[in-house]
């Protein structure tokens, strides 16, 4: 994953779930949008597609570990990848007028 952030770019490795989980962030399916809240039963259904019984415990470690990997890479992880309050959903939180390449 490469992340512009100012003028800066990082790059970050992410293992198999966590890369899933920003991929989708990044790109949800409709009627989403990147920076949208993505509810959870939409992140289950990708990143765990055999099995929707994961829990929010579960969900949420996930995310901690992703933010991890991205404090590590030098970029604000709490800020970048945000949870609703209360859970129940989860986004990246792009810049207006933000730039999502995927290849």
């Amino acid at each position: 994953l490469s992340v512009g952030w100012g003028d800066d770019e990082s790059l970050v490795y992410l293992p198999d779930r966590r890369c899933d989980l920003v991929a989708l962030l990044l790109q949800p399916p409709p009627p989403h949008a990147a920076g949208d809240l993505i509810p959870d039963d939409v992140v289950r259904g990708v990143v765990w597609p055999r099995n929707l019984g994961v829990s929010r415990q579960e969900i949420n470690m996930l995310i901690s570990r992703c933010r991890r990997d991205l404090v590590e890479a030098g970029l604000p992880g709490a800020r970048l990848l945000e949870r609703a309050p209360g859970g129940g959903g989860t986004r990246l939180a792009l810049a207006a007028g933000a730039t999502v390449i995927m290849t």
